[in-house]
Parts: C-alpha cells; structure tokens; sequence
C-alpha cells in the first residue's frame, strides 16, 4: 500500500486512509503529520491530527450505533405490523367460525322444534296386533341391517330409480322377507342395526339436487315408516332390539371438518320410533355405550357384534381396528356405506357390509360405486354366523 496520496484521492479520503492503514504502512503520528502538511501546505504538529482522527472515528462510531439502532427500531415497527395483521386475520377467521357455529346451532335448533311440532300433529295410533309365536328356537337371534335407505333421494338413471314411494314399498318388502325368513328358522329374538345415512341429507351437491324432500320431511317420513315397520316386526318376533349407528349423510354442514358429530338430523330417529312405539312391550330402543356411531349389541352369553356406518371405519381394517380400540372382541361387524354386499372373515370375525336400499344414486354412479338395492339378514346360533342373505330388491 502507498503512503503517497494518489492522483484523484481527495485530502480528506487520503487523511482517513493513511490513519486506518497506518501499522500496516508503518507510519507514526508525526510520520502523519509530515505527509498531511506535504499535500496541504500547514504546519500541523502530530497532536492536531491525532486529536482530528479521534474525533473522526467517535463521530463515525455513533453513526454506525445509530444506524444500527434506527434498523432495529424499523424492524421491530415492521414485525409489530406483522403481528397486528396477524392478529387481523385471525379475528376475522374466528368471527367467520364463530358466525358459521351460530348458523349451524340455529338451523339444528330450528330443525328440532319442526320434528316436535310434527309429532304434535294428530299421527294415527299404530295398529299392533301380536300373533302367537310357537316353538321359537332360544338358541338362534337373527340380526337384520337397515342400511343406506337414504329418504327424500329421488333419482332414475340406468342403473335404477328411488323415490319416497319405492322405499316405501321396499321397506315393506323387507319387513315380509324378515318375517319370512325368522318363521323358516323359528327365530323368536329380532336385533336390527340400523348403520346410518337413514336420511338423504345435504351433504353432496349432487345430493341436495336430486333431494325431493327437506331435512325435516327426510326425517320424520323415515322415523315413521320404520316405526311402523318394527310396529308389523314386533307381531312375529317374541323380541326386538333396535341399535343406531349414525352415518354421513346425516350431518347438519356439509363439511365434516365444521360439523359437530353429535349435531346429527339422524340422532332424532330412535327418538321419534320410542315415542310412537312406547306402548308395544317387545320392542327396545337401544342406547350406544362407547359411541353415536358405534354398536355394541349383545349376543349368547358374553358375545358381541359391532355395528358402524363404514365412513369412518375400512372395510379391509375395520376387524382389525375396532377390537382394539373398543377392547372386545366381536363375532362380526356390520357396516353399511359401502353400497354393495359383502363378506370377509379375518382372525375369526365376519365383517359383514350391507347394502343400499335406493341402489345407485347420482352421487355413486359420478364415482362408479353402482350396486343392486339390497338389505342383509343373517342368524347366528351359539356357535356363531349361521345363515346369512342378502335380500335384493326391484
């Protein structure tokens, strides 16, 4: 490095550089003095250059601590306005949740006070007139499903067509095939699952389309005809045990992440079938123990059988799964859901799917889930799964 000022270096430039760099260049203050009087023509002893770089380098130094701070004091004004925007959103979205609660709380509070109103209404007695049951095995139940009736749907493709009249109509179907098949076999106990999605609902745009019937029509017309088919069920069978799983279609938003599982149109069913059927003896509207949406039915002795509805439990893993979770070990699962018939056995448990009893709707023919309108009846002895069959339907 130079000592010597260069050709387009400023008095001032050349000062600050040979007091930097002056170890390096192997100058002394007087060496400074000497150089800096050489180029301005004064006559400076050591101690004024000396005393001017001190005073340089404390000016620059609190420029430097100043800057320093004035971007420290920026920075923290820009995280702050960070933070209030934030804080913004997070109220707008918690007042957007919190608006979409109170919609959802209403329209479930309104739709409870419709479905009492309806049952005010002057609904003609059920006419019950029990037969004489003889020789009924004790050592066989019979287990039916109610699965995926899916009320106020009205649809006609290819694959087939459902309205309120055809599950009328299949419903009764049904109860005579029940019947039937529990005289065949001299049954006398009767439970019947009933695994969710009773009711069409709103869950699916193509579902609120093709919907011939509001939430509360959907619910009261399927409580009722159920009513009055365990009404007919409760004449042939010495007793009948009615569970209830909960389904889908049956949630009050659409979007299962805003729904509250317990806000459910279909949880009102077994409450509508228990007051019209408070009169008839042989019928027991079953109470869930471990959830809404699971079944735990007793069978002989200890035994047990799960019912779910299939939207929150594999077909594949529900054997697997559910025993753990529940600590109980089943002779069969029941599930519905799924649209199609079905059995599997794995680690010595029947999983057993039931079907539609409105077959293939707009919403399962988009996704290529077609299937025939069937229901599923099995009979188990001591030993376990007897008989089972699949009931189709027209």
């Amino acid at each position: 490095m130079n000592q010597l000022r260069g050709l387009n270096e400023t008095i001032k430039d050349y000062f600050r550089r040979i007091c930097i760099n002056r170890k390096e260049l192997g100058l002394i203050w007087d060496d400074i003095a000497e150089l800096m009087n050489n180029e301005t023509g004064d006559k400076f002893t050591e101690s004024r250059y000396r005393k001017k770089w001190a005073n340089y380098k404390e000016g620059f130094n609190d420029a430097v601590t100043q800057a320093v701070d004035t971007d420290t004091v920026l920075k923290n004004q820009e995280l702050s306005l960070l933070k209030i925007q934030e804080e913004k959103v997070l109220l707008r979205d918690n007042r957007t949740a919190l608006a979409l609660q109170i919609r959802v709380k209403a329209r479930f509070e309104n739709f409870v006070e419709e479905l009492k109103n309806a049952m005010k209404e002057n609904l003609p007695p059920l006419q019950f007139s029990p037969k004489i049951i003889e020789d009924s095995n004790k050592d066989l139940i019979m287990v039916v499903a109610f699965s995926d009736f899916h009320v106020g749907a009205g649809f006609s493709n290819y694959f087939g067509e459902y309205s309120i009249e055809i599950f009328k109509r299949r419903l009764e179907e049904y109860v005579e095939k029940i019947i039937e098949f529990g005289k065949e076999n001299k049954v006398g106990i009767l439970k019947i699952l009933s695994l969710g999605d009773v009711i069409s609902g709103t869950i699916h745009v193509s579902t609120r389309i093709q919907n011939v019937e509001n939430v509360v029509q959907q619910t009261k017309i399927s409580a009722e005809y159920i009513a009055q088919a365990l009404c007919k069920l409760a004449e042939n069978f010495e007793l009948i045990e009615y569970y209830t799983a909960l389904g889908n279609h049956g949630r009050v938003t659409p979007s299962k992440e805003e729904s509250l599982y317990e806000e459910n149109y279909e949880s009102f069913i077994p409450w509508w079938i228990k007051a019209r059927l408070v009169d008839i003896k042989n019928i027991k509207i079953m109470d869930n123990e471990v959830d809404e949406g699971i079944i735990v039915a007793k069978m002989f002795n200890d035994e047990v059988i799960f019912g779910v509805h299939g939207d929150k439990d594999s077909f594949s893993k529900a054997s697997t799964n559910l025993p753990v979770m529940i600590r109980k070990f089943p002779i069969s699962i029941w599930c519905g859901h799924l649209h199609s018939f079905g059995v599997e056995t794995k680690h010595g448990i029947e999983t057993i799917k039931s079907g539609c009893l409105g077959g293939t709707d707009e919403y399962a023919k988009d996704n290529r889930l077609t299937g025939k309108p069937c229901q599923t009846i099995a009979i188990y002895d001591r030993e376990g799964l007897m008989l089972i069959k699949n009931v189709n339907f027209k």
